[in-house]
């Protein structure tokens, strides 16, 4: 049975297992879309006020550059940059030596 989400409290313990673990399928409502699309709009409304908000990676620049406040054109371009750019995979960590301590 498709699981269908109108509202937040439509995501729950029971319907996280049910798609996790039942594979049941997921519908966003169309009432949902539009609150998002309004929700959106609202957003975008915000960020264009003058002064401009300080929203952190939207009106900002991220990490280091934190406190660089973003002009109107660098936030198109700044939106579109993935985050997951500078990740990097690590080794893993090193087992601990067991050998016992020297005797002081």
């Amino acid at each position: 049975m498709t699981i269908e989400l109108t509202a937040r409290g439509d995501i729950n313990l029971d319907t996280v297992f049910r798609v996790a673990w039942r594979k049941e399928p997921v519908r966003i409502s169309d009432k949902a879309m539009q609150r998002i699309a309004a929700c959106r709009a609202s957003f975008l409304r915000l960020i264009e006020s003058e002064p401009p908000p300080i929203i952190y990676g939207v009106t900002t620049a991220m990490g280091e550059l934190a406190s660089r406040k973003l002009e109107r054109d660098e936030r198109d371009r700044h939106a579109r940059i993935k985050a997951f750019a500078a990740a990097r995979a690590t080794p893993p960590p090193r087992r601990a030596s067991l050998k016992p301590s020297p005797p002081c």
